[in-house]
Protein backbone atom coordinates (compact mmCIF):
# COMPACT_ATOMS: atom_id res chain seq x y z
CA UNK A 1 0.00 0.00 0.00
CA UNK A 2 1.12 3.62 -0.95
CA UNK A 3 2.61 5.61 1.90
CA UNK A 4 -0.01 8.19 3.78
CA UNK A 5 0.95 12.17 3.34
CA UNK A 6 -0.64 15.44 3.82
CA UNK A 7 -0.23 16.93 0.35
CA UNK A 8 -1.08 16.60 -3.09
CA UNK A 9 1.85 17.75 -4.80
CA UNK A 10 3.09 14.05 -5.74
CA UNK A 11 2.38 11.97 -2.48
CA UNK A 12 -0.59 10.03 -0.85
CA UNK A 13 -3.35 11.48 0.93
CA UNK A 14 -5.80 9.39 3.15
CA UNK A 15 -8.45 10.92 5.51
CA UNK A 16 -10.36 8.84 7.49
CA UNK A 17 -13.13 9.87 9.65
CA UNK A 18 -12.85 7.17 12.90
CA UNK A 19 -16.77 6.90 12.46
CA UNK A 20 -16.62 5.01 9.33
CA UNK A 21 -17.19 0.95 9.21
CA UNK A 22 -15.65 -0.76 6.71
CA UNK A 23 -18.18 -3.38 7.36
CA UNK A 24 -20.85 -1.15 6.65
CA UNK A 25 -19.98 0.15 2.89
CA UNK A 26 -23.36 -0.69 1.33
CA UNK A 27 -25.04 1.87 3.42
CA UNK A 28 -22.30 4.42 1.84
CA UNK A 29 -21.86 6.26 -1.79
CA UNK A 30 -18.27 6.53 -3.31
CA UNK A 31 -17.02 8.73 -5.88
CA UNK A 32 -13.95 8.24 -7.52
CA UNK A 33 -11.95 10.26 -10.24
CA UNK A 34 -9.48 9.03 -12.19
CA UNK A 35 -6.81 10.06 -15.23
CA UNK A 36 -3.72 9.29 -16.52
CA UNK A 37 -1.59 11.12 -13.53
CA UNK A 38 -3.67 9.37 -10.52
CA UNK A 39 -7.11 8.05 -8.87
CA UNK A 40 -8.33 9.90 -6.14
CA UNK A 41 -11.86 8.72 -4.10
CA UNK A 42 -13.85 9.92 -1.45
CA UNK A 43 -16.71 8.21 0.92
CA UNK A 44 -20.10 9.95 1.77
CA UNK A 45 -22.71 8.82 4.01
CA UNK A 46 -25.49 9.44 2.81
CA UNK A 47 -27.70 8.82 6.18
CA UNK A 48 -25.71 12.04 7.39
CA UNK A 49 -24.52 13.70 4.44
CA UNK A 50 -21.45 13.39 5.62
CA UNK A 51 -18.15 12.78 3.78
CA UNK A 52 -16.28 10.44 6.00
CA UNK A 53 -13.09 9.29 3.99
CA UNK A 54 -10.64 10.95 1.23
CA UNK A 55 -8.23 9.31 -0.45
CA UNK A 56 -5.64 10.17 -3.37
CA UNK A 57 -3.17 8.14 -4.99
CA UNK A 58 -0.82 9.54 -7.74
CA UNK A 59 0.96 8.00 -10.08
CA UNK A 60 4.64 7.87 -10.37
CA UNK A 61 4.35 9.04 -13.96
CA UNK A 62 1.31 9.19 -16.69
CA UNK A 63 0.03 5.77 -17.85
CA UNK A 64 -1.23 5.36 -21.05
CA UNK A 65 -5.16 4.09 -21.18
CA UNK A 66 -4.16 0.50 -21.29
CA UNK A 67 -1.81 0.58 -18.42
CA UNK A 68 -4.66 3.05 -16.61
CA UNK A 69 -6.98 -0.06 -16.90
CA UNK A 70 -4.15 -2.13 -15.04
CA UNK A 71 -3.64 -0.17 -12.57
CA UNK A 72 -7.62 0.05 -11.86
CA UNK A 73 -7.12 -3.84 -11.32
CA UNK A 74 -4.44 -3.23 -8.97
CA UNK A 75 -5.88 -0.44 -6.40
CA UNK A 76 -9.38 -2.21 -6.44
CA UNK A 77 -7.94 -5.70 -5.72
CA UNK A 78 -5.71 -4.62 -2.16
CA UNK A 79 -7.10 -1.35 -1.51
CA UNK A 80 -9.27 -2.04 1.43
CA UNK A 81 -11.79 0.18 0.40
CA UNK A 82 -11.94 0.09 -3.20
CA UNK A 83 -12.45 -4.29 -2.49
CA UNK A 84 -15.56 -3.35 -1.17
CA UNK A 85 -19.22 -3.01 -2.30
CA UNK A 86 -21.02 -0.26 -2.22
CA UNK A 87 -24.69 1.48 -1.76
CA UNK A 88 -24.04 3.33 -4.82
CA UNK A 89 -20.87 4.61 -6.91
CA UNK A 90 -19.94 7.59 -9.63
CA UNK A 91 -17.38 7.53 -11.64
CA UNK A 92 -15.52 10.92 -12.95
CA UNK A 93 -13.45 10.74 -16.16
CA UNK A 94 -10.67 13.28 -16.60
CA UNK A 95 -10.64 14.13 -19.96
CA UNK A 96 -11.18 17.15 -22.68
CA UNK A 97 -12.89 14.99 -25.03
CA UNK A 98 -16.08 15.99 -24.42
CA UNK A 99 -19.17 18.12 -26.26
CA UNK A 100 -22.11 20.11 -24.96
CA UNK A 101 -25.31 20.82 -26.55
CA UNK A 102 -28.52 22.80 -25.46
CA UNK A 103 -30.78 20.25 -23.10
CA UNK A 104 -33.64 21.37 -25.91
CA UNK A 105 -31.85 19.80 -28.70
CA UNK A 106 -30.54 16.71 -26.81
CA UNK A 107 -31.69 13.47 -27.91
CA UNK A 108 -30.51 10.23 -26.88
CA UNK A 109 -30.52 8.75 -30.14
CA UNK A 110 -27.68 11.21 -31.55
CA UNK A 111 -24.86 10.80 -29.31
CA UNK A 112 -22.14 10.03 -31.74
CA UNK A 113 -23.01 13.04 -33.82
CA UNK A 114 -22.95 15.44 -31.21
CA UNK A 115 -19.90 14.11 -29.99
CA UNK A 116 -18.18 14.11 -33.38
CA UNK A 117 -19.08 17.62 -33.39
CA UNK A 118 -15.47 18.86 -32.18
CA UNK A 119 -14.32 15.18 -31.22
CA UNK A 120 -12.82 12.49 -33.22
CA UNK A 121 -14.72 9.17 -32.65
CA UNK A 122 -12.71 6.18 -31.23
CA UNK A 123 -14.17 2.53 -31.37
CA UNK A 124 -12.74 1.87 -28.37
CA UNK A 125 -14.47 4.43 -26.37
CA UNK A 126 -18.00 3.83 -24.64
CA UNK A 127 -19.82 7.34 -24.99
CA UNK A 128 -21.71 8.61 -22.52
CA UNK A 129 -24.04 11.50 -21.21
CA UNK A 130 -24.77 13.73 -17.77
CA UNK A 131 -27.81 16.17 -17.75
CA UNK A 132 -26.80 19.77 -16.14
CA UNK A 133 -30.43 20.88 -15.90
CA UNK A 134 -29.33 23.98 -13.73
CA UNK A 135 -26.81 25.04 -16.90
CA UNK A 136 -30.01 23.56 -19.38
CA UNK A 137 -27.12 21.89 -21.08
CA UNK A 138 -26.17 18.03 -21.59
CA UNK A 139 -22.41 16.74 -21.71
CA UNK A 140 -21.30 13.87 -23.88
CA UNK A 141 -18.00 12.61 -23.44
CA UNK A 142 -16.01 9.20 -23.85
CA UNK A 143 -14.37 6.67 -21.85
CA UNK A 144 -12.33 3.92 -22.13
CA UNK A 145 -14.30 1.05 -22.74
CA UNK A 146 -12.02 -1.30 -20.91
CA UNK A 147 -12.05 0.99 -17.95
CA UNK A 148 -16.28 0.85 -18.15
CA UNK A 149 -16.08 -3.10 -18.23
CA UNK A 150 -13.54 -2.90 -15.61
CA UNK A 151 -15.80 -0.57 -13.32
CA UNK A 152 -19.03 -1.91 -14.31
CA UNK A 153 -17.86 -5.60 -12.89
CA UNK A 154 -16.41 -4.07 -9.39
CA UNK A 155 -19.98 -2.35 -9.02
CA UNK A 156 -22.59 -2.53 -11.58
CA UNK A 157 -24.44 0.39 -10.01
CA UNK A 158 -21.66 3.03 -11.23
CA UNK A 159 -22.65 6.11 -13.07
CA UNK A 160 -20.42 7.76 -15.11
CA UNK A 161 -18.96 11.66 -15.37
CA UNK A 162 -17.24 13.76 -17.24
CA UNK A 163 -15.30 16.31 -14.80
CA UNK A 164 -17.43 19.15 -16.56
CA UNK A 165 -20.59 17.70 -15.01
CA UNK A 166 -19.94 18.96 -11.14
CA UNK A 167 -17.40 21.98 -12.29
CA UNK A 168 -20.57 23.47 -13.64
CA UNK A 169 -23.09 22.37 -11.67
CA UNK A 170 -21.20 23.98 -8.96
CA UNK A 171 -20.83 26.68 -10.45
CA UNK A 172 -24.55 27.79 -11.67
CA UNK A 173 -25.74 26.14 -7.89
CA UNK A 174 -23.88 27.86 -6.07
CA UNK A 175 -22.24 31.15 -8.04
CA UNK A 176 -25.62 31.68 -9.85
CA UNK A 177 -27.51 34.77 -9.13
CA UNK A 178 -30.01 37.15 -10.46
CA UNK A 179 -27.52 39.92 -10.27
CA UNK A 180 -26.73 39.45 -13.79
CA UNK A 181 -22.82 39.71 -13.60
CA UNK A 182 -20.21 37.81 -14.58
CA UNK A 183 -18.34 35.22 -12.69
CA UNK A 184 -15.43 32.61 -14.29
CA UNK A 185 -14.45 29.54 -12.70
CA UNK A 186 -10.88 27.58 -13.44
CA UNK A 187 -9.90 24.71 -12.83
CA UNK A 188 -6.46 23.39 -13.64
CA UNK A 189 -5.68 19.92 -14.05
CA UNK A 190 -2.32 18.33 -15.41
CA UNK A 191 -1.59 19.52 -19.04
CA UNK A 192 -5.14 21.48 -19.76
CA UNK A 193 -7.82 23.29 -17.64
CA UNK A 194 -11.21 23.46 -17.74
CA UNK A 195 -13.13 27.26 -17.44
CA UNK A 196 -16.50 28.57 -17.30
CA UNK A 197 -18.22 31.93 -17.25
CA UNK A 198 -21.20 32.61 -15.88
CA UNK A 199 -24.20 35.32 -16.29
CA UNK A 200 -26.82 35.54 -13.31
CA UNK A 201 -27.63 31.73 -13.99
CA UNK A 202 -26.96 31.86 -17.59
CA UNK A 203 -24.14 30.10 -18.90
CA UNK A 204 -21.77 32.03 -21.40
CA UNK A 205 -18.77 29.49 -21.38
CA UNK A 206 -17.25 26.12 -20.52
CA UNK A 207 -14.41 25.03 -22.34
CA UNK A 208 -11.33 23.35 -21.88
CA UNK A 209 -7.79 24.43 -22.94
CA UNK A 210 -4.32 22.66 -23.08
CA UNK A 211 -1.83 24.41 -20.61
CA UNK A 212 2.34 23.31 -20.91
CA UNK A 213 3.27 25.89 -18.26
CA UNK A 214 1.88 29.05 -16.81
CA UNK A 215 2.10 31.18 -19.88
CA UNK A 216 -0.38 29.07 -21.83
CA UNK A 217 -2.47 29.47 -18.84
CA UNK A 218 -2.93 33.28 -18.16
CA UNK A 219 -3.31 33.25 -22.41
CA UNK A 220 -6.17 31.38 -22.93
CA UNK A 221 -7.64 32.89 -19.38
CA UNK A 222 -7.28 36.44 -20.76
CA UNK A 223 -8.18 35.52 -24.01
CA UNK A 224 -11.60 34.35 -22.66
CA UNK A 225 -12.00 38.14 -20.87
CA UNK A 226 -11.29 39.36 -24.46
CA UNK A 227 -13.57 37.37 -25.97
CA UNK A 228 -16.66 38.40 -23.58
CA UNK A 229 -15.14 41.57 -22.87
CA UNK A 230 -14.84 40.82 -18.83
CA UNK A 231 -13.34 43.27 -16.70
CA UNK A 232 -10.17 42.23 -14.98
CA UNK A 233 -10.89 44.62 -12.06
CA UNK A 234 -14.55 43.51 -11.55
CA UNK A 235 -15.05 39.82 -12.96
CA UNK A 236 -14.08 37.39 -9.98
CA UNK A 237 -12.47 34.36 -11.29
CA UNK A 238 -12.73 31.42 -8.54
CA UNK A 239 -9.83 28.76 -8.70
CA UNK A 240 -9.64 25.29 -8.12
CA UNK A 241 -7.42 21.52 -8.96
CA UNK A 242 -3.92 21.44 -9.04
CA UNK A 243 -3.02 25.27 -7.95
CA UNK A 244 -2.16 27.27 -4.86
CA UNK A 245 -1.00 30.63 -3.97
CA UNK A 246 3.06 29.21 -4.66
CA UNK A 247 2.11 28.46 -7.96
CA UNK A 248 3.42 30.32 -11.28
CA UNK A 249 -0.13 30.05 -12.85
CA UNK A 250 -1.39 32.17 -9.87
CA UNK A 251 1.65 34.09 -9.84
CA UNK A 252 1.19 34.93 -12.90
CA UNK A 253 -2.45 35.55 -12.89
CA UNK A 254 -2.70 37.82 -9.64
CA UNK A 255 -0.85 40.53 -11.87
CA UNK A 256 -3.70 40.49 -14.68
CA UNK A 257 -7.18 39.90 -12.45
CA UNK A 258 -8.12 41.44 -9.23
CA UNK A 259 -10.65 39.38 -7.79
CA UNK A 260 -9.30 35.73 -7.44
CA UNK A 261 -10.64 33.54 -4.68
CA UNK A 262 -10.23 29.29 -4.01
CA UNK A 263 -12.88 27.46 -3.84
CA UNK A 264 -14.64 26.23 -0.36
CA UNK A 265 -15.96 23.34 0.73
CA UNK A 266 -19.52 23.35 -0.72
CA UNK A 267 -22.59 23.75 1.94
CA UNK A 268 -24.46 21.64 0.50
CA UNK A 269 -22.30 18.27 2.37
CA UNK A 270 -21.43 17.97 6.03
CA UNK A 271 -17.32 16.89 6.64
CA UNK A 272 -15.14 15.04 8.67
CA UNK A 273 -12.72 17.15 10.50
CA UNK A 274 -9.88 15.34 9.30
CA UNK A 275 -10.62 17.03 5.97
CA UNK A 276 -9.44 20.22 7.24
CA UNK A 277 -5.88 18.80 6.59
CA UNK A 278 -6.24 19.29 2.94
CA UNK A 279 -7.38 22.33 1.15
CA UNK A 280 -10.79 22.36 0.11
CA UNK A 281 -10.06 23.86 -3.84
CA UNK A 282 -7.90 20.60 -4.58
CA UNK A 283 -10.86 17.85 -4.97
CA UNK A 284 -13.60 19.82 -5.97
CA UNK A 285 -15.20 18.27 -8.47
CA UNK A 286 -14.65 15.10 -6.31
CA UNK A 287 -16.73 16.44 -3.16
CA UNK A 288 -19.39 18.55 -5.67
CA UNK A 289 -20.12 15.16 -7.59
CA UNK A 290 -22.71 14.61 -5.09
CA UNK A 291 -25.04 17.76 -6.12
CA UNK A 292 -25.30 15.96 -10.16
CA UNK A 293 -27.02 12.57 -8.52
Amino acid sequence: MPGIGNSVNGMDISLIDETLDINLTENYHISIQGSLNGYSFSILDKRRNKYILLRYMPFEQQLSPEEFVLRVDELHSWDEYLSRNFGSASFIWLSTRYTIVPESLFDTQNLRTYFSFNQEPDETDSLFYNAVRSAGAVIIFAVPRGLCDRLTGWNGKVRFYSQITPFVERLVTDYGGKDEKYKAMVNVHPGFIDMAVLKGNSLKLCNSYGCKNEKDFIFFLLYVFEQLRLNQEETPVFLSGDIDRNSPHFEMLKKNIRKISFEKYSDHFNYSYKFMEVEPHRFSNLLNLNLCE
